[in-house]
């Protein structure tokens, strides 16, 4: 199947589906199907249900989009013939996936690392998780899985849901951003597999997938941002990741200390939120500060649009505040081991870490790099973006650029529809997923 580039293109997998609730066209064998599936629950799941869904997200933007396609699930089962209450959700996520009513059997909130040294620390929870969830997998009746983005996990995951039965839908797979190769192994543990950028929907339906870009999901989290409002101070974003918080709070605290009079947010959630808040307590005392939940903002791009500028940790976040159109420096900085571990290994440095400028293969937004990430430099290059407005104009441009390349903005609303059809069609007579 083609990558899909238009701005609201056809759905090809429920093109051919003619059954959505009340309509003259309903099939009464599928619905013979869903009848006989209602039949079926096994210990365990929940009472009712005989569409069963499991998630997979192993980071905080993996449950933030979770928490969105279950909400959408949800909300458009009844056009797919299914009660909401017929519908298990369960998975591996965190607190935002929990919120929108998916069964946890896994906390992810702490399981981001960067480096082996890191990943030492969170291997045992990754492992637990892991076998709870395989296990799970193939003692349930299966449904479908969709696993989100966490390649090292959730690769292996797929392997094993496939051999027990159940469909596949992928949701951001892994290294989908690299422009000169995907997968080679996602068509063969994979039934639909749904990526955020066209190209790699491309090359992965030459590999033999089912692919479909319907845009970046950042973008359904982001879409209600008022980019023309008042704004006033910086946006301090410092990961998602302990470590990353720990690296990074000291160095925003020595810029922030010569800029009294400069408010800072702080837009932060989830597992970080409280470390954050007491790592700036035991920092120098400021008055203007404040510390904010994105959800509760309508998402971090919203709260990204009431400030001046921004300096972002590398990651996920720096696509939140491209689309609010605020400019930014980047920064990234390691542990004194994790630095000795990256020249053990011999590793070397992209072209580019921050997404705006791996996106568009430029240097939008400056990136300040583990020795390169002082207080000087990138407080002296965050006072040339409050007063440079050929600089900002400059960050904008290629903003405005970016977000056209990231699609539309209803992808994970398209991703609960393929889901939906995809469970509606196969629950036919003559579709045995056991």
């Amino acid at each position: 199947m083609a990558a899909e580039t238009s701005a609201n293109p056809p759905n090809p997998a429920l093109a051919s589906e003619p059954l959505l609730a009340g309509s003259a066209q309903v099939s009464q064998v599928a619905q013979a199907g869903l009848e006989a599936a209602r039949s079926q629950v096994r210990e365990g799941d929940k009472v009712g249900a005989i569409l069963r869904i499991v998630l997979s997200a192993g980071e905080a933007s993996g449950d933030a989009y979770g928490a969105v396609l279950a909400r959408e699930i949800y909300r458009l089962a009844p056009q797919f013939g299914f009660d909401e209450k017929e519908i298990d959700i369960t998975g591996i996520g965190g607190q935002a996936m929990k919120a929108a009513g998916v069964r946890i059997v896994a906390d992810s909130s702490n399981w981001g690392a960067i480096s082996i040294v890191e990943s030492l620390r969170t291997y045992p929870k990754v492992v637990r998780g892991y076998y709870s969830q395989k296990g799970k997998l193939r003692r349930s009746i299966p449904g479908i899985f969709i696993p989100i983005d966490f390649g090292y996990a959730n690769i292996r995951l797929a392997r094993a849901a496939k051999q027990a039965g159940w469909k596949v839908v992928y949701l951001i797979p892994p290294g989908s951003w690299r422009r000169d190769r995907q997968g080679k192994d996602l068509p063969q543990i994979t039934d639909h597999i749904v990526t955020p950028f066209p190209w790699s929907a491309e090359m992965l339906n030459k590999l033999g997938a089912d692919a479909h870009f319907f845009g970046h999901p950042i973008k359904q989290l982001n879409r209600e941002v008022n980019t023309t409002g008042p704004r006033q101070g910086v946006a301090l974003l410092p990961g998602s990741r302990r470590a990353e918080v720990e690296q990074l709070m000291p160095l925003y605290s020595r810029i922030m200390v010569d800029r009294p009079d400069l408010p800072a947010i702080f837009p932060v959630s989830g597992a970080v939120e409280r470390q954050v808040a007491e790592r700036w307590e035991r920092l120098p005392k400021r008055e203007n500060d404040s510390f904010v939940q994105p959800r509760s903002r309508g998402g971090m791009a919203s709260v990204a649009a009431t400030v001046e500028a921004a300096i972002a940790c590398s990651g996920t976040a720096t696509l939140e505040v491209a689309l609010a159109k605020t400019p930014m420096a980047i920064v990234y900085r390691v542990s004194k081991a994790v630095e000795m571990e990256a020249k053990l290994i011999r590793f070397k440095l992209p072209k580019f870490i921050g997404l705006p400028n791996v996106l568009l293969d430029r240097e939008i937004a400056p990136e300040f790099i583990q020795h390169e990430a002082t207080p000087e430099k990138v407080g002296g290059y965050l006072d040339e973006l409050l007063s440079n407005d050929a600089e900002r104009r400059r960050q904008v441009e290629g903003f405005e650029e970016l977000s056209e390349l990231l699609g539309p903005s209803d992808a994970l609303s398209r991703t609960a529809e393929l889901v939906l059809g995809l469970a509606r069609r196969s629950a036919s007579p003559g579709v045995n997923w056991e």
